[in-house]
């Protein structure tokens, strides 16, 4: 059987990774499990008058790994000490897990499964077999479970986390729809992939936030990612600053009225759609579509496309490259010029998606004055429901 190797970055985690570890050691898989903790902060906390409380935080937990009350195989990875900790722009989640990684690939073999998880995320004791025989039924190179978010009981933060939910649901939902090779969710705490695979794509980088999308991305261009909905993760809904970008500081600039998560138009994802159905097309000649327009206008001219159709001129060969240019992070920016260019509320978008036919009979039409902002907490966490559902039956 493979080894199992968890990845966990941890800043402050005295409260939520014990539970995540003890989560851990209440698996069933049969195999061998090594869990690699990057227990980090910057450097410039020591310079800091009074000291951060998050210094004293990572003393403790440090003591507690050592101790290791869950006997787990557990291997702390100290890069929160004066001596140890983050210089000026060297650090960040996606250094963490890089450190993590780095410190259990010598010992790892190509077909053991790696597992990013977040320290304040909770699973079920059979995660770790469902997603190893996910792996090995599909031959697929990572697999992404679902997730699913906790209720706190804060009316305004699990408003908040529902919003972003809804966000991004909607987005994978759109680009299941249409079959694109970048549907999938990019969550720290919902990537499980080959070793093999890890190394082929070049690995995570040290972006303070978004490592996760990009390692996903390159993982769409070189292998196969597919998903497992019956393996759920339940990250934690609470506020945060640390990072940029991702669910934390969504729910707090959400929760504060300034996060900008629009759910997109349906219409969008139906130009990607049709270029798609045009590549056969676009194969032979030029025929811009608004995607392509917009790709030529941000960079990926003519001349990029009248490359490609000369070193790939079999149509198998041209589709994939297609998809390499016109890749995940192309669409996202699509999307976004889209969006911007037709103007349209976040709840009329969400209106017209969830009048699509896999909701038509789930669910009533949403009331005539259906706010986001207002929504009762049961309405928001049904329509996030309802999509959790559309998406595993695309998936």
């Amino acid at each position: 059987m493979p080894t199992i190797y968890f990845a966990i970055p941890a800043m402050d985690e005295l409260e939520h990774l014990p539970q995540t570890l003890e989560c851990i050691a209440r698996q069933d898989y049969a195999g061998i499990i090594k869990v690699y903790v990057c227990v980090n902060q910057p450097q410039s906390d020591y310079n800091q008058e009074p000291p951060p409380e998050r210094i004293a935080g990572n003393r403790a937990l440090w003591r507690m790994l050592e101790q290791n009350p869950w006997q787990l195989d557990l291997h702390p990875i100290d890069r929160f000490t004066p001596e140890n900790a983050w210089r000026d722009r060297e650090g960040g989640v996606g250094a963490a897990r890089q450190c993590c990684i780095n410190a259990l690939l010598p010992s790892a073999s190509d077909n053991d499964i790696l597992i990013n998880m977040d320290a304040d995320t909770l699973f079920g004791n059979d995660y770790v077999s469902g997603m190893a025989e996910q792996m090995e039924k599909t031959g697929a190179d990572a697999v992404l479970p679902q997730y699913y978010h906790r209720l706190s009981g804060n009316d305004m933060q699990d408003r908040a986390m529902l919003r972003y939910e809804i966000y991004m649901r909607c987005y994978l939902f759109h680009l299941l729809r249409i079959g694109s090779p970048y549907a999938f969710t990019a969550l720290g705490s919902a990537i499980c992939c080959r070793i093999g695979a890890y190394r082929k794509s070049g690995g995570f980088d040290k972006r303070q936030a978004g490592e996760d999308f990009y390692l996903l991305q390159r993982m769409a261009k070189c292998g196969k990612i597919t998903f497992h909905h019956e393996c759920t993760v339940y990250p934690s809904p609470r506020l945060s600053d640390r990072v940029p970008f991702g669910t934390g500081p969504a729910i707090r600039l959400l929760q504060s009225g300034e996060g900008n998560y629009p759910i997109f138009p349906p219409e969008a994802f139906d130009e990607i759609a049709e270029s798609y159905r045009r590549i056969p097309l676009f194969q032979k000649r030029e025929c811009g579509t608004p995607l392509t327009d917009f790709m030529a206008a941000n960079g990926d001219g003519t001349a990029v496309w009248d490359k490609l159709r000369k070193n790939y001129p079999g149509l198998p060969a041209f589709t994939k490259a297609f998809h390499q240019k016109a890749d995940g992070l192309r669409l996202f920016q699509f999307l976004r010029h889209y969006a911007e260019s037709h103007p349209a509320s976040d709840e009329e978008n969400l209106r017209k998606t969830l009048t699509m036919p896999p909701f038509a009979n789930e669910m009533p039409p949403l009331p005539a004055d259906f706010s986001l902002a207002t929504a009762p907490i049961p309405l928001l966490d049904t329509i996030r429901n309802q999509l959790k559902k559309a998406c595993a039956a695309d998936m």
